[in-house]
This record gives C-alpha cells, structure tokens and sequence, in this order.
C-alpha cells in the first residue's frame, strides 16, 4: 500500500502542462433567456451535472453547478469562461465554438447561467 502512496505522492508533484490561467470578471453578469437556458442545460449540462445541476448527489458525474453554495461562490464570467474553454484536469471540455464540443453560441452559455442563477428549482 505504501508504493501506491508514494505513486500517487510522485504523480501530484509532476508539473501540470497545458493548464491556462485564465482571468475572470467578477463584476460580469450574463443576460439571457431563461427558457432557451433550461433547454440548453437540460440537453448539455444536466448529462453530468444532474437535471437542476445538483451534481454527484443526483447521481452525475460533475460537481453541483446548480447549488446555492456554488452560485454564490462563482461569478457569471467563471461559469462562462468554464462552458467555453473547460477546465483542465477534469472531465469538462470546452463547449463554445466549432472545436466545442457542442458548438455552443456564447450566448447559449449565457442563457444558461441565467438559467441557473434564477431557474434551477424549477421543473
């Protein structure tokens, strides 16, 4: 058990290549159609995040997005920036654009951050 440890020990002190720094604008917010946004995010983001973004509590495989605690934590422009580029180290793969994943509009993503910022209890 301790080589394993010390695998996983070695493993997290490799530097990360490729990770972006990206800068974020807390003062940012998203304007967009709520209706548009529950369809976007039912059709892209729930697969993972859970039908009203409760995450691995609702059985998917990606955090809570739809959480109070997550929301109040993060500003429209880190959920956008996320959609849009992805986050590295982790499942999520960027959605925006033509190398997407699904060829989102930007103002999809933005749809659906109004979607979650204000629809989430929602059916």
């Amino acid at each position: 058990e301790w080589e394993l440890d010390a695998v996983v020990e070695y493993l997290r002190s490799l530097p990360t290549n490729g990770q972006a720094n990206i800068a974020v604008d807390r003062d940012r917010r998203s304007e967009g159609n709520m209706d548009k946004g529950r369809r976007n995010f039912a059709t892209y983001c729930a697969p993972c995040h859970g039908p009203r973004g409760e995450g691995y509590t609702s059985g998917g495989s990606g955090p809570g997005i739809g959480l109070p605690s997550f929301l109040a934590a993060v500003s429209d422009d880190y959920i956008f920036k996320t959609v849009k580029f992805g986050r590295t180290g982790t499942p999520m793969r960027p959605f925006v654009g033509p190398r997407g994943l699904a060829h989102l509009e930007e103002q999809d993503v933005h749809d659906i951050i109004v979607f979650l910022r204000g629809g989430t209890s929602a059916p």
